[in-house]
């Protein structure tokens, strides 16, 4: 290996110091020129993602802005909800108030149903406490029609006596 080191050193010494830094130049050069081929694509890689960028800024931009608009409508519909559901409110407690109300007329007609029920038992017994009154009344009516009253008698009475005289 050390002759290996001593033949590439002699190869050396026998090429001219400007023919080997020549190369050494052209050599650096070819790697320049690949460097800046590289940063050449890299460059153009950024101005693409640049545009990109500034696309996406663009959009992200006008999304802001109708959300913007979009959070100034929620903030009009939230107050208008607001306002709202203070009214539901209010109509809750009228309509508690109602259903209390409700509640009490419920019971004083719960009562008067009670008290209609109980009249109407106690119809019933003089509908026929009347039904047997007029049975005894057409019964009396009937006897009466049978019977002679007073000033009949007393017709009867001087008929007879007259009748009584003849005889």
């Amino acid at each position: 290996m050390a002759e290996s080191k001593k033949n590439k050193k002699d190869k050396k010494d026998k090429i001219p110091r400007s023919v080997r830094l020549g190369a050494l130049l052209e050599h650096v050069d070819e790697k320049v020129d690949l460097v800046i081929e590289q940063f050449g694509g890299i460059n153009r890689k950024l101005d693409e993602h640049t545009k990109k960028l500034d696309e996406h800024t663009r959009i992200l931009n006008f999304h802001s802005q109708v959300l913007d608009r979009h959070s100034q409508i929620l903030d009009k519909h939230s107050r208008i909800l607001d306002k709202h559901s203070r009214i539901l409110d209010k109509h809750s407690q009228i309509l508690d108030k109602h259903s209390q109300i409700l509640d009490k007329h419920s019971q004083i007609l719960e009562t008067h149903s009670q008290i209609l029920d109980s009249h109407t038992e106690i119809l019933r017994s003089i509908k026929l406490d009347i039904e047997v009154i007029k049975t005894d009344i057409e019964f009396i009516k009937h006897s009466l029609k049978k019977k002679v009253d007073v000033d009949e008698f007393a017709a009867l009475e001087r008929r007879v006596a007259l009748l009584e005289k003849r005889a």
